[in-house]
């Protein structure tokens, strides 16, 4: 099987905490991810892989992302469709068919 630096290096997924969670939860993780994300864009390919810099970037943007839909989901995401009568496909409040 083969390490993978970009998802789970191992010098951070030692102990019962990854450092990226005990530093979301200090209140500083926005800025900790932007700052990461753009010290790895900015460097891409000068110290290590290209491919792999841009991947730490992309993940590091991920994160943040997956945590801000957690703490202000979008509305959008979670409103339900409403219920359409299978026989006219109006919905159903609105439809004579019942």
């Amino acid at each position: 099987m083969s390490k993978d630096d970009v998802n789970f290096p191992e010098h951070y997924t030692k102990g019962d905490i990854e450092v990226i969670d005990a530093i979301w939860s200090t209140g500083h993780g926005v800025s900790y991810c932007i700052g990461n994300a753009l010290k790895y864009l900015s460097r891409a390919g000068k110290k290590g892989d290209l491919v792999e810099d841009i991947g730490k970037a992309h993940w590091y943007l991920d994160f943040l992302l997956s945590k801000l839909k957690e703490d202000h989901p979008d509305p959008r995401e979670k409103r339900e469709k409403p219920l359409t009568c299978p026989r006219c496909a109006r919905i159903q409040s609105l439809c004579a068919c019942f």
